[in-house]
């Protein structure tokens, strides 16, 4: 299921990338965006409520909000893109406490553990 979702997610980068060297136009790059964080938010649902994975999903979860934002942007032909910006760095965020998991591994409240270390 993660995998789909990264190649989704690749794709959809791949367009953002191409739009901003001047190889696109943004109402069809916003509605990749769109498509691929409604896509992807779903995705983290399911992640949590049918493989039971919730630290997975709460990766996906926030990057999803991400991609809604960045479709939102685009869309709506915003000038100002700080607010694209707040939400990059939101997920900069996320993914640096997932980072320090991931490379420390981390166990949960009940002394489970909730993510194995990876090196």
């Amino acid at each position: 299921m993660t995998l789909a979702l990264l190649v989704a997610i690749s794709t959809m980068w791949l367009a953002v990338g191409l739009l901003f060297l001047g190889k696109g136009e943004a109402k069809g790059t916003g509605a990749i965006c769109g498509l691929v964080g409604a896509v992807v938010v779903v995705g983290a649902i399911l992640q949590a409520a049918v493989f039971k994975d919730g630290f997975t999903a709460g990766l996906l979860f926030a990057h999803g909000l991400l991609y809604c934002a960045v479709a939102y942007a685009l869309l709506a032909g915003l000038e100002d893109l700080r607010s694209v910006g707040n939400a990059s760095l939101m997920a900069a965020i996320v993914s640096a406490i997932y980072m320090i998991l991931f490379f420390t591994g981390g166990t949960a409240a009940d002394g489970s553990v909730l993510i194995g270390k990876s090196n």
